[in-house]
């Protein structure tokens, strides 16, 4: 049998196995709230999961979020956007660095340090598997999605059952660009504190970068 086929299905197996216990020990962490940083402010977490080679553009995603959600500065205490990448790898050819951005996703879930998660679909979805995301149909009615012009992404849970739990938005070419990723799209995780501000910022995300903004 082939050795390197073999290595391949072994990291794909401890990969599913870490995202898994991330999502069973996303609601055991021991703070209740986002981090805060020396001033006191609410820091919301934003999380990219990919082979991100833009140095600036965790920078500009900032900045856009932040310009664009106006209860950012109603809220208290006062909120701030921090955007990060994590680098996703490749398990075929760089196991160990695919294997390092899934401990570092799994300890950061756990940790309450993701809030929105902007990855492939395939992410997604075993995120989704996992019970990892917010059911959209709990912060939106289908209207408000369809206001928006975003095609939504629907998996199953642990248990099996059908949700609403992304947001598909590959019809952003400067997204795609930007995480080297056809199919992307985002959403919001489980734990995160403040649901109602998780839902603006993730408003504004579907705002910047649907389909219907760049037809």
């Amino acid at each position: 049998m082939n050795t390197t086929n073999i290595k391949t299905r072994t990291t794909a197996a401890l990969m599913s196995f870490l995202l898994i216990s991330s999502s069973l020990l996303s609601g055991c962490s021991s703070s209740d709230s986002s981090s805060e940083n020396s001033d006191g402010e609410n820091i919301f977490h934003v999380v990219t999961y990919a082979n991100i080679t833009d140095e600036n553009f965790a920078d500009t995603l900032t900045k856009n979020l932040t310009e664009n959600t106006v209860s950012l500065i109603q809220s208290q205490p006062k909120a701030v956007i921090n955007v990060e990448n994590v680098l996703m790898g490749d398990s075929s050819s760089d196991p160990t660095t695919a294997m390092g951005g899934v401990l570092k996703l799994s300890t950061m879930i756990i940790d309450k340090e993701i809030d929105i998660l902007i990855t492939s679909h395939d992410q997604l979805k075993l995120n989704a598997d996992q019970d990892g995301f917010i059911s959209l149909d709990e912060l939106y009615t289908q209207e408000e999605l369809d206001s928006m012009g975003v095609e939504t992404l629907s998996f199953e849970n642990s248990s099996g059952e059908s949700g609403v739990y992304a947001v598909d938005l590959s019809g952003s070419e400067e997204l795609k660009a930007a995480l080297n990723e056809e199919n992307v799209g985002a959403g919001i995780i489980v734990n995160t504190p403040d649901t109602e501000l998780a839902k603006d910022i993730f408003t504004t995300l579907i705002e910047m970068y649907s389909s219907t903004e760049e037809q």
